[in-house]
């Protein structure tokens, strides 16, 4: 389940298949093998060298200077609470990106209960690269020029959850982009294109572009609040994803949009399901909610974009549509809207209170049009 920021209230998630693989962590997680780590960054290493393949590494309540980090396989990390263990990225490394804690090529890593304190530098706090079956859950990432934290390249079920995420400078909270803008096919390869996310009950705020940037397939992302950022979010390039019950609140310009960036017709955004947010824009004539099939350089075919819901959700601000057909319900905001383009949606998809979230008991498939990708292996 979920907190509902906004509300205060627990919710079912609609979409509990997405996301970090809970029975697979059971299945390789030693409970018996806990390395007590002191506090610094050569103890912290030794540790997580010999908790790798089950472990769990536990740091003390103390204030950790560290440069590169690279996380092993099958490890759990957890501090003694957000505010208490401080991991600093002193003098960031000289790779670019800037990474400090680096999730690369492993598999089935948890991450808990601590803080991630950039210092004002130019870092990514928090990497995860080419990984599947990460969870982060209870941080605290803040203080980058940067951003916050990212996952990208062809990532596999991860969950970040009861994050608060703020004043990391540049550019976004959480973000999330597999390859850069314009590629075609051959550049940016399905393998490359992240899967299976969950994205839930984090504060995300103080940012100078967006709370949220999310590329990836296959997604959930519910509960959060995106607020004071330049805009709250974007789901460029978006597929099968389930948004909801979120408020959204931009401090200039639009507060979410979608729009494609990848020169490829198969990732056109569709399934795309927006319901029980709330939508601000600033300034009060702005763009609260928008989507179009046109981006920087790359047009994609309109036809594509298809089964984009808008149910139920609170506007404060303009909707824009450019063309593309909204599927909305009966008896809600978005049908008395002035949507340029919109059409009553299926009946079933409409049928918000069965939904889990809704306290429900409907269980929402994985869609045929929403392919899952393979998970990778331990050490792949």
């Amino acid at each position: 389940e979920f907190l509902d920021l906004r509300a205060n209230v627990c919710r079912q998630l609609d979409r509990p298949d997405l996301g970090f693989d809970y029975a697979r962590f059971e299945g390789w997680r030693d409970k018996s093998r806990v390395i007590q780590s002191g506090c610094d960054e050569t103890e912290l290493e030794s540790a997580l060298a010999a908790a790798q393949g089950g472990g769990t590494v536990k740091l003390p309540a103390c204030t950790l200077e560290v440069g590169r980090i690279n996380i092993p396989s099958q490890v759990v990390i957890e501090g003694a609470g957000v505010g208490q263990t401080i991991l600093r990225g002193g003098g960031c490394v000289n790779d670019s990106p800037k990474r400090i804690l680096l999730v690369q090529n492993q598999a089935d890593v948890v991450i808990r209960n601590l803080s991630l304190d950039a210092g004002g530098a130019n870092c990514v706090m928090l990497e995860v690269e080419r990984s599947t079956n990460v969870l982060i859950e209870r941080i605290e990432i803040y203080n980058s020029t940067e951003v916050g934290m990212r996952f990208k390249n062809g990532v596999r079920n991860i969950t970040i959850r009861y994050a608060d995420i703020y004043g990391n400078g540049e550019f976004h909270g959480i973000g999330s982009k597999d390859c850069p803008t314009g590629a075609t096919l051959v550049d940016c390869p399905p393998e490359s294109w992240s899967s299976s996310y969950a994205i839930y009950s984090n504060r995300l705020h103080n940012h100078d572009d967006h709370g949220l940037n999310l590329h990836g397939l296959n997604g959930e992302v519910a509960g959060n609040l995106s607020y004071y950022n330049h805009h709250a979010g974007k789901f460029y390039d978006a597929q099968c994803v389930w948004v909801h019950h979120n408020y959204f609140r931009s401090v200039q310009d639009w507060a979410i949009f979608v729009a494609p960036t990848l020169d490829i017709p198969e990732r056109a955004s569709h399934d795309l399901y927006f319901y029980k947010n709330q939508y601000v824009g600033t300034p009060a004539n702005t763009f609260s909610w928008g989507i179009t099939y046109t981006g920087d350089n790359v047009t994609l075919p309109l036809e594509r974009y298809i089964n984009i819901y808008t149910m139920d959700n609170a506007y404060a601000g303009r909707l824009k549509s450019n063309d593309i057909l909204l599927n909305i319900c009966p008896n809600t905001a978005e049908e008395i809207s002035p949507l340029e383009n919109k059409q009553v949606g299926v009946p079933s998809v409409c049928a918000l209170s069965d939904y889990p979230s809704m306290g429900g008991a409907a269980q929402i498939a994985p869609l045929a049009a929403c392919p899952t990708v393979s998970q990778r292996s331990a050490r792949q």
